[in-house]
């Protein structure tokens, strides 16, 4: 016999969500990248002896991902001031 259940939440915000969340300065999310890359990095060397080739490098090109986008971001805030 099927039961009828309430559909589950989702929990991936959408758009509206978004727009009405708390809202942060380009300078912020850019130092925030930053901090986000340097971790990735210290991740990456703290376990590399345990890491695979391949995970190890997407370690070292996601950390540098976040590099460059913290420095897009950065070049925006600084137009913006």
């Amino acid at each position: 016999m099927a039961q009828n259940k309430p559909p589950k939440p989702s929990t991936t915000p959408n758009t509206y969500d978004l727009a009405q969340g708390p809202v942060i300065s380009v300078s912020s999310a850019s130092r925030g990248l930053k901090d986000a890359a340097k971790l990735v990095e210290d991740v990456a060397y703290e376990f590399a002896a345990c890491l695979d080739a391949d995970s190890l490098s997407e370690l070292i090109v996601t950390a540098a991902d976040l590099t460059r986008l913290s420095d897009v971001m950065g070049r925006m805030a600084a137009r913006q001031a």
